[in-house]
């Protein structure tokens, strides 16, 4: 262990720390949703609501499936930050004996992944309470393959990793070679090396409308608690947004440079982002004709891409990440009471766009210049 402490000191500072500082958001809005803002006897960390989620599969299912995204998030995250190239010093690391280096992995995917295990241990007891055993040996063999292939495919194949990325398509997108114009680079982004984040964020979005079309259906409340439900959804875009204009300043330099209008800047990341919430179209479309009509759809939609290029043109400011999470908070209450007071989501969605202009305007070439 004493040898191993230069390599645990390298991981904490590269990866470690890093991971959690970037994810400070993410893990207080967790929180604040799951703890805060339930009631005492349905938080889910309490016995009865454990029971239920061992005697129910589905529920079960849909908690592992939760983890299994937040499990790929750690996993890109890492496999990302050693492709940078000012980690290329950590080609070192492969001439340790690979017995060290898989236990550093080790402790490396039970640092970031510690979240995750404190709730699958959580599980577990509850099914030992229970006795049920095929969970009880499930939950823990889980986690166990989870850290194996962690730490296996970082110790053997992370040499492997490139900065450069070449994007291969199937039969389907052959068929339209446009695809491959540099107007979809930031879809194409989102989907093949954020799409972890992507799924995660789509079964929040997905999930909070869902419950709120139950528990408030439009026909008997209107359309305020739906707004409701999709601006939560929404914000749990954020870390993926922001994942986004990283990606856009650390590897589009020469997409900066490029003589394009403004006009012409909004539209790659209208385009972006609208592919992002097809999802959540198709879901909305499924409605048609029992709680929404057409219109009320494409409100939803438009009002959804304003948002999430809103939250990107933020970005273009000199602002600090804790900074830009707190306005990203004061947004979310201000459109709240815009919302609960009855304003048309196709008037927000005006009024964002237009802020996005002007933000895009005034601060998008002082952005270009710092390269």
């Amino acid at each position: 262990m004493l040898a191993m402490r230069p390599l645990l000191a390298i991981w904490r500072k590269v990866i470690i720390n890093p991971f959690f500082q970037v994810n400070t958001g993410f893990f207080f809005f967790w929180v604040m949703l799951l703890v805060v803002f339930q009631n005492p006897s349905n938080r889910l960390f309490t016995d009865p609501f454990l029971s239920s989620v061992i005697q129910t599969p589905v529920d079960l299912l849909v908690i592992l499936a939760a983890l299994l995204l937040y499990f790929f998030k750690c996993y890109q995250y890492v496999r990302a930050k050693l492709a940078l190239p000012e980690h290329d010093f950590l080609f070192i690391v492969s001439l340790l004996p690979p017995q060290k280096v898989g236990l550093s992995w080790l402790l490396v995917f039970g640092s970031l992944y510690a979240p995750a295990l404190f709730y699958l241990s959580l599980l577990t007891r509850s099914a030992l309470k229970l006795s049920i055993n095929f969970i009880s040996f499930g939950l823990p063999g889980f986690s166990l393959l989870l850290a194996i292939f962690f730490a296996a495919y970082f110790t053997f194949f992370h040499r492997q990793l490139k900065t450069d990325k070449s994007y291969k398509f199937g039969f389907p997108f052959r068929l339209f070679p446009a695809y491959n114009h540099y107007s979809f680079i930031f879809s194409k982004y989102i989907w093949h090396e954020a799409k972890g984040l992507f799924l995660l964020s789509k079964v929040f979005l997905l999930t909070a409308i869902w419950a709120f079309l139950k528990v408030y259906p439009p026909a008997e409340y209107g359309l305020r608690p739906a707004a409701f439900g999709f601006l939560m959804g929404l914000l749990g875009h954020c870390l993926l947004v922001f994942r986004t204009h990283v990606f856009e300043e650390e590897r589009l330099l020469l997409l900066r440079q490029l003589p394009l209008h403004t006009q012409q800047r909004i539209l790659l990341l209208l385009l972006a982002y609208g592919f992002t919430l097809l999802p959540e179209l198709l879901f909305l479309l499924s409605y048609l004709q029992v709680h929404f009509p057409i219109w009320g759809i494409f409100t939803f939609y438009i009002f959804g891409c304003s948002f999430l290029l809103l939250l990107h043109t933020f970005l273009y400011r000199p602002i600090t990440q804790d900074k830009y999470y707190r306005q990203i908070f004061f947004l979310f209450i201000s459109l709240l009471f815009m919302i609960l007071f009855s304003v048309p989501l196709w008037l927000l969605a005006v009024l964002s766009m237009g802020l996005n202009i002007s933000l895009l305007h005034r601060h998008y070439y002082r952005f270009e210049a710092t390269w």
